[in-house]
């Protein structure tokens, strides 16, 4: 008895379709990894802006104010490289230039992966993953409105960032506040 039709795939369908399954699974996998990596990527960087806003806000719960709109109240004293703060820091009290882009005492700490406070000091400690930098002026020509700005950046050993701006994965707010009446 004579078949003309024959059942089932050759070897030749068979490796075509194997390498096809294959080649889409290895598409699946990088889609896959590019996701993961974005979304850890998201989640740093939300760390990041979270430490600058949660520095930010306190830096404007300092006092800044005047008593009827004619004695100045500033805090000059409390130390916000600490947690809790404390007394004896700079408070308000104006920063040096580099502030921003150096490890400056008084205007600088070091957080973990996830946020948490580690040290106020300028060299970062061990398990430090964010360099959180703060930095207080007047606004030219007006001694009454502060700018304040933080910026949380990876920690480095050294301590050195090439420019605030441009490092990879931070966070960089700015406010302003004007003295008013208590």
């Amino acid at each position: 008895m004579r078949r003309d039709a024959e059942h089932g795939f050759s070897l030749i369908e068979t490796v075509i379709a194997v390498s096809l399954l294959a080649l889409g699974v290895s598409a699946l996998a990088q889609v896959v990894l590019f996701a993961v990596r974005a979304s850890a990527a998201t989640e740093r960087l939300s760390v990041a802006q979270q430490a600058a806003r949660a520095r930010l806000e306190q830096l404007r719960g300092l006092a800044w104010t005047s008593d009827a709109g004619t004695i100045p109240i500033s805090d000059w004293a409390t130390d916000l490289t600490r947690t809790p703060p404390a007394s004896g820091g700079a408070g308000l009290g104006v920063s040096p230039e580099s502030a921003l882009a150096s490890n400056t005492a008084g205007y600088c700490d070091f957080l973990d992966a996830s946020g948490r406070w580690l040290s106020g000091a300028t060299r970062a400690p061990a398990g430090a993953a964010w360099t959180r930098r703060w930095s207080i002026t007047y606004l030219p020509g007006e001694d009454d409105v502060l700018v304040m700005q933080v910026v949380v950046v990876p920690a480095h050993p050294t301590g050195a960032i090439a420019s605030t701006a441009a490092a990879p994965g931070g966070a960089w707010l700015e406010t302003m506040r004007h003295r008013g009446a208590r």
